[in-house]
């Protein structure tokens, strides 16, 4: 029983070390100065797993740190009614998150 309980404690450290070692790696690839972060997810229209990837997008970008003005959007790339309810439920959820047609996507990105 107790080589149980040492094994799980071993594998807890190894995920551990691997989580520090991950975000050692993503602070000394991120650039010194402050930038736009901008994430563009093209949803289509079987958006089963809209609100997944929008809340997960989010997890991410946040993960990137605070130098970045974070911003997510969601590109309707021909969305059903249902995704659609579920994409404007989420914005209004969640901060820097919202939603654009295909035509709307270079002034997004210039702003």
């Amino acid at each position: 029983m107790e080589i149980i309980g040492y094994i799980i404690i071993f594998l807890f450290m190894i995920i551990g070390l691997i989580s520090v070692i991950q975000g050692l790696i993503l602070r000394l690839l991120t650039p010194k100065a402050g930038g736009r972060l901008l994430m563009v997810l093209p949803m289509e229209r079987d958006g089963g797993d809209a609100e997944w990837l929008l809340r997960s997008a989010q997890i991410r970008a946040k993960m990137m740190g605070g130098k970045y003005c974070l911003k997510i959007v969601a590109v309707d790339c021909g969305m059903d009614d249902e995704t659609k309810k579920i994409c404007d439920m989420v914005c209004r959820d969640l901060d820097g998150v919202s939603v654009c047609g295909l035509d709307e996507v270079p002034r997004v990105i210039k702003n």
